[in-house]
């Protein structure tokens, strides 16, 4: 049996094949205690690389839903405070009502409420337009202008616009107005018809005229409460995709 025996250029071939494995394991090595990463191209390992890659699009997926979540949030808080504040209004009107419906008080006097009534109205008006960065929160997808004319007339939109915070998960970050402001009761024409009836010293329109104040707060009350429901899940949501968001960036 013949015996092949390893000529020098041989031995200096494998040994020129050892040096650069070693080399390209050495500069392997240091690849990943600079980087950090096992894997940075698909060759080091090509399941492995396919598995990062599903991790970074999921984790890019969840600053996306963190983004949608810091604008839902500030929508949402606009349209509570406005709301809020609208309350408040309402609660002042029932009590110059309450007061200006006694006999105890004169024309004159009467007539001085009148005049709060309608700047209460005014403030109503504003808040009813209120915005965030540009966007009115009662004017449904219309945003992009203010939705009630100072008459009390909505120009905005009934549909109602919303924005993806996680996977299925949506939410509504701004509100058709004509169903805060006027829906089974007109918001506005509560605070013309009371100055008014302050005005002309009606006393008994007044009395009457605090069930439609009630019905008025009912209907904000009811639409802050939805509000809060839409704050609720953009508060679960981002608490999740920060979770998420933490644990992939292990992973990768």
């Amino acid at each position: 049996m013949p015996v092949t025996r390893a000529t020098w250029f041989g031995r200096m071939d494998m040994l020129q094949g050892q040096i650069v494995r070693l080399g390209a394991a050495n500069a392997r090595a240091i690849e990943v205690a600079s980087t950090g990463r096992r894997v940075s191209r698909p060759s080091d390992a090509p399941a492995e690389y396919a598995r990062l890659q599903r991790v970074q699009a999921a984790a890019a997926d969840q600053e996306t839903w963190l983004a949608n979540g810091e604008l839902a949030d500030g929508l949402l808080a606009t349209a509570d405070q406005a709301l809020d504040a609208v309350g408040d209004r309402l609660s002042r009107l029932r009590e110059l009502t309450v007061q200006m419906s006694s006999e105890t008080y004169t024309d004159e006097e009467r007539a001085a409420a009148a005049d709060e009534v309608r700047a209460l109205r005014e403030d109503v008006l504003g808040l009813a337009n209120s915005d965030f960065g540009g966007r009115h929160v009662f004017g449904g997808t219309a945003y992009d202008a203010e939705p009630f004319a100072s008459d009390g007339s909505y120009g905005g939109s009934t549909d109602e616009p919303s924005v993806k915070v996680g996977e299925g998960i949506e939410v509504t970050t701004g509100f058709d107005g004509s169903s805060v402001f006027q829906g089974d009761t007109d918001v506005f024409a509560v605070f013309d018809d009371i100055a008014d009836a302050m005005e002309a010293g009606d006393a008994d329109a007044l009395a009457g005229s605090l069930d439609d104040i009630d019905a008025a707060l009912d209907q904000v009350v009811n639409a802050r409460a939805r509000v809060g429901i839409e704050q609720g899940q953009v508060e679960d949501a981002a608490s999740l995709a920060s979770s998420l968001q933490v644990e992939m960036s292990r992973q990768a």
